[in-house]
């Protein structure tokens, strides 16, 4: 910054020049400073509670590829059909296939239990380009899966899994701070499990989705439309078992099936009632944490403000001078 002092000095007796002249540079500073301030403050910021449904959670590509155009040429009308049908129904399942019945490619698509119908085509239109840019574009199995829907595909005559295939896991590094939280969700996750079983409807197609509490925990789950009800109730129970060893004492975490999931999440504050959790978690897995992301946004701001005060003191400090320097020579 240039000396305010050698600055005057160089203004000769009499001269006309007015202390605003002066100190208009630093007056400009300000300005730009608050109006900097102004910005970062009035910026929106994400919260661990927002719900962006389309967001990824994983992907898995076969490393097998087709062995001829015509299922690539099959592929396209599939997945035009799956996001057609996904503006009115939740889950779908279709069949692409040359005219001669070879070539045939299986696809479904199964959106979150809660989601509107715009919201799952929605969330379904964005899976197709995905596919291509995580898998490319000649595989032969692929499955892509955000937060509010997921959507795969394999030739047919693909090896089939078994419903409760593990695909996933994300569990918190924050764990339980003070006892009881296991108790807590696995009573929670009795109750999903019991609202799927005495559901009214026969289960096929619905998907089996539940959500709800029990005390400070929430939690959630959902099979594929293709399940009836009591394979879905046997799905889940085989999520949550999985939670249960793979999450520990976890605030929160997510299992994947092949054709189920369930998650579970505590409504404690994570600074209050938890500590790092530094459990290893497998390849593949990860985890969110929102206490890290708050403490971050709080510090950066502290560090504004900092930096406000900081270059403000600096600024009112030059400005006396200035002025008592202007005295001088203006006198």
């Amino acid at each position: 910054m240039l000396d305010l002092t050698m600055f005057v000095e160089f203004v000769p007796l009499g001269s006309k020049m007015s202390l605003r002249t002066k100190i208009k540079p630093l007056l400009s500073l300000w300005r730009h400073l608050l109006i900097c301030t102004l910005l970062f403050t009035s910026l929106p910021v994400a919260t661990a509670s927002s719900d962006d449904y389309t967001s990824l959670v994983f992907n898995g590509c076969s490393k097998n590829m087709f062995p001829n155009n015509v299922y690539l040429e099959n592929l396209k009308p599939l997945t035009d059909s799956l996001v057609s049908n996904s503006a009115q129904k939740a889950f779908f399942a279709a069949t692409a296939t040359s005219s001669d019945g070879t070539n045939s490619i299986n696809g479904l698509y199964q959106c979150r239990g809660d989601l509107s119908p715009a919201e799952c085509n929605t969330c379904v239109s964005k899976i197709p380009p995905l596919v291509t840019q995580l898998c490319g574009q000649t595989n032969v199995a692929a499955r892509v899966q955000l937060r509010g829907c997921y959507l795969r595909y394999e030739t047919a005559d693909s090896k089939p899994f078994d419903a409760t295939e593990f695909l996933f896991k994300r569990c918190d590094v924050y764990q339980a701070k003070v006892g009881g939280l296991g108790v807590k969700r696995d009573t929670a996750f009795g109750i999903l499990e019991n609202n799927v079983k005495n559901s009214t409807s026969n289960g096929v197609g619905t998907g089996g989705f539940y959500t709800g509490s029990y005390d400070t925990v929430g939690v959630s789950g959902q099979c594929e439309g293709s399940l009836a009800n009591q394979d879905c109730v046997a799905c889940l129970q085989s999520a949550s078992q999985k939670a249960k060893t793979e999450c520990g004492d976890s605030i929160s975490g997510q299992i994947y099936l092949y054709k189920c999931y369930i998650g579970y999440n505590t409504s404690s504050n994570g600074n209050a009632n938890a500590v790092p959790y530094s459990r290893k978690v497998d390849a593949g897995s990860g985890n969110n944490n929102p206490v890290t992301k708050k403490v971050a946004i709080s510090l950066g701001a502290i560090g504004c403000f900092l930096l406000v005060v900081s270059i403000g003191g600096v600024i009112y400090n030059s400005i006396r001078s200035a002025k008592d320097t202007a005295r001088i020579v203006l006198d």
